[in-house]
């Protein structure tokens, strides 16, 4: 049906483009069927840029490529093109094509709580709750954590006995979310899988449940091998803001993976923690990696922490990689730091361009915040 409708619909006269954008909608909808993977993933990219209805049908119909990230573009492009899609979207969920309802399920789900179609997008989600498709049931589970309504938790509840793990995962994460903690268990059960990508869906489900189970669950799995998995629970035990939650997630600025350390100092930008700042200024002098200082840098900037000025004043110096200067910078920017003024000044003169941007951007902020200043 969608593939006629592709066929059947012409594309309506584009305003501005005229033609010529109409001609161009054309031809990236042809690559949508190339043989050639680039140029499909390319043709869904610049559809979701674009973001004209037009393109609706045809990207319904990408949504069962035969290659995942092509199938993501398109259902990316989709929620660009927005909420005008539902009514093809909900069509799209009596698809033969198992990939093209999972599709529809995942697009339908983000639309939720930020849609005037929610009634039409739920009702296409609940006909589906026991599509034969583990992955169209698990896009459902997950859109329904965004339904305030009855009969999403009762649907949900059903999605908790689902035969699939990943699907009752989904389905506790989004039980959860609505405030209901019927689905703990199955929570804990995922977080002890051997499949790293069930023990990261956990963790966000057991950082909103916060009981001492679920939080010390989060503490195991900071000692998980899987490095992704370390960083979510570090981060989630950050922002949940429970009590004993914050000791287990602070200790991640010492994991021995620069990438999880990055994260974490990022996280702690805006994470409720109080004792953030004491930590973030030993990374911010101490860590060995530039990445992980810079995040440091920009989180105590965040946290308008006046401590960080002094030592990111010396984090200008011309010993200093590019990127540690430009990050020091922003910091100084985001702190309204007064005393940075000269400095700043003086990098507007650097070689490389993104420290002289840096600069630029953290001058205007502090001469902002303060008007009696020398322009």
């Amino acid at each position: 049906m969608l593939h006629a409708l592709v066929l059947a619909m012409p594309l309506l006269a584009l305003a501005a483009g005229g033609h010529a954008q109409g001609d161009r909608v054309s031809r990236l909808i042809a690559d949508l069927s190339s043989p050639d993977r680039e140029v499909r993933l390319q043709a869904a990219h610049t559809l979701g840029t674009i973001a004209v209805w037009d393109a609706t049908p045809p990207l319904i119909v990408a949504l069962g490529d035969p290659e995942a990230d092509v199938r993501d573009a398109a259902a990316d492009a989709l929620e660009q093109i927005g909420d005008v899609t539902v009514q093809l979207l909900v069509e799209g969920l009596k698809s033969d094509a198992p990939t093209v309802r999972a599709g529809c399920a995942d697009v339908l789900g983000r639309f939720l709580g930020a849609s005037d179609a929610e009634e039409e997008i739920a009702f296409g989600l609940l006909g589906v709750v026991k599509d034969p498709e583990a992955d169209v049931r698990y896009y459902v589970a997950v859109g329904l954590g965004h339904l305030e309504k009855l009969e999403a938790t009762e649907a949900l509840k059903g999605l908790v006995r689902d035969p699939d793990l990943r699907v009752r995962t989904a389905a506790a994460t989004s039980l959860a979310q609505l405030g209901d903690p019927s689905g703990v268990s199955v929570l804990l059960t995922a977080a002890r899988q051997a499949d790293p990508a069930l023990r990261r869906a956990a963790i966000a489900g057991l950082a909103v449940v916060k009981s001492p189970p679920a939080i010390q669950a989060l503490v195991d799995l900071t000692g998980d091998g899987d490095d992704d998995v370390r960083q979510c629970a570090y981060c989630a035990l950050l922002m949940s803001g429970a009590a004993n939650s914050a000791t287990p997630g602070l200790a991640g600025l010492s994991d021995p993976e620069w990438r999880v350390r990055t994260e974490v100092a990022r996280t702690l930008g805006f994470a409720p923690v109080p004792e953030a700042s004491d930590r973030l200024l030993e990374t911010l002098q101490n860590d060995s990696s530039a990445l992980v200082r810079v995040a440091a840098a920009v989180s105590l900037g965040f946290r308008k922490e006046k401590r960080a000025v002094e030592p990111l004043l010396a984090m200008l110096g011309k010993d200093r990689r590019d990127l540690e200067r430009s990050g020091a910078a922003q910091a100084l920017g985001l702190l309204a730091a007064q005393e940075a003024i000269k400095p700043l000044t003086d990098l507007l003169e650097d070689e490389d361009a993104r420290v002289r941007r840096s600069a630029r951007l953290a001058l205007q902020m502090i001469l902002e915040d303060c008007p009696d200043c020398p322009k």
